[in-house]
């Protein structure tokens, strides 16, 4: 694919805008925020009637959030402070803004649509608040406030994978293995932690994946996260079309090694700036990737044999002889990793040359990074290629 900005990611899901929390449906189980401990009032219907999901039985798994995730009846405007718009889709704008604590912080305002629309954003903001890690995003307060939920994250001043990955592609160059390394192992350290848990994500992509111009990354958007500990399985067909593994889209029932899969097809973008069968159209790209072998680089001689060994052991089409997250954790190919201080000044040159924050989440991307127009292609030539 040539170099430059890539053609629109479709779903087969309706838009669930930009932001940390998605808004779609697919949470999984319904789940209700944890007890507020004496905080905010407990959580009620939001004026449709809508009864409380269930408790998420893996909660005890996870460490609760030290603020209620819900706040009833307070005026957001006079919480946040210094809003600028920084994307919009068709579940609600996203904004970078200011706290009463003076944080700076992303805030997502979404108007439900229906009954369904809440109940599925109340089982998003359950997962979030009670879902804890250093490469998960991190989900504050929301704001149920006449009608409008207001959802704050914590801000990731670098923008998502995707405006690394355009950087670089406007700059004819890849992004080295060892960043691409350093990425993909802290995702895959946030997926271990929710598979531990007995959930899995569901939607793996570079929109999702977030960064700091620290080097911080973090897995975001939860709108699609599913509870499957103790054996279970989910049959439903959610996620991206192009980052689906192929159980997912045979409906015949997976587990959180599909997330294992996309997280494959991670590296591919990284690494070739597109996932596989991105100018298909979405069905057919579903089709291709449910009866053709897996995915492969294109030009695998151009890359390590530890990153290709990686690959092969994440993109393999029977799910039951698939890694799982703890045992890819000790991969080689994860030991070439950049050290965080590198990829924080790459980050930070991507975010400076570009005129601002890297590009957002796109559609339906994950929060807490916002996405300003480039200013020019940022040089990138001095970081090398193939296998950096």
């Amino acid at each position: 694919m040539s170099a430059g900005r890539r053609p629109a990611q479709p779903s087969p899901t309706p838009d669930r805008g930009v932001g940390a929390a998605g808004g779609g449906g697919g949470g999984g189980g319904g789940v209700a925020p944890p007890p507020s401990g004496g905080g905010a009032p407990a959580p009620r219907p939001s004026g449709r009637g809508i009864p409380p999901p269930p408790a998420p039985r893996s909660a005890a798994l996870s460490i609760a959030p030290a603020t209620p995730p819900y706040v009833f009846d307070v005026d957001p405007a006079t919480v946040f402070s210094g809003l600028v718009p920084i994307g919009a889709g068709a579940s609600g704008t996203v904004y970078r803004a200011v706290d009463a604590g003076g944080r700076t912080v992303a805030v997502k305002r979404v108007t439900p649509g229906n009954d369904t629309e809440a109940t599925a954003l109340a089982a998003e903001v359950a997962m979030a608040a009670t879902t804890r890690h250093p490469c998960l995003l991190k989900a504050w307060e929301t704001y149920v406030w006449r009608g409008e939920w207001w959802l704050a994250t914590e801000w990731m001043d670098g923008g998502s994978a995707t405006g690394l990955i355009d950087a670089a592609a406007a700059a004819g160059a890849r992004l080295p293995e060892r960043v691409i390394a350093y990425i993909v192992r802290e995702v895959l350290e946030g997926l271990a932690h929710m598979h531990g848990g007995g959930r899995m994500h569901r939607d793996v992509k570079s929109d999702n994946v977030l960064l700091e111009g620290g080097g911080r990354v973090a897995l975001a958007d939860f709108g699609f996260v599913a509870e499957v500990g103790g054996g279970g399985r989910r049959t439903s067909t959610v996620g991206t079309p192009y980052r689906m593994a192929p159980e997912l889209i045979r409906g015949g029932g997976y587990d959180a090694r599909a997330d294992i899969w996309s997280l494959g097809i991670l590296c591919i973008e990284l690494a070739e700036y597109a996932p596989p069968h991105l100018a298909e159209p979405p069905l057919r790209a579903m089709y291709l990737i449910s009866t053709r072998p897996p995915p492969r680089l294109r030009c695998p001689a151009a890359w390590s044999p530890a990153f290709t060994a990686f690959l092969a052991a994440a993109l393999v089409a029977d799910p039951a002889r698939r890694c799982r997250a703890a045992a890819l954790r000790g991969h080689p190919f994860l030991r070439r990793a950049a050290s965080r201080a590198e990829v924080g000044r790459l980050v930070r040159r991507v975010v400076v040359e570009r005129g601002g924050v890297c590009g957002g989440g796109g559609g339906g991307g994950g929060g807490g990074g916002g996405g300003a127009p480039p200013a020019g292609p940022p040089d990138l030539s001095t970081l090398g290629s193939g296998t950096g």
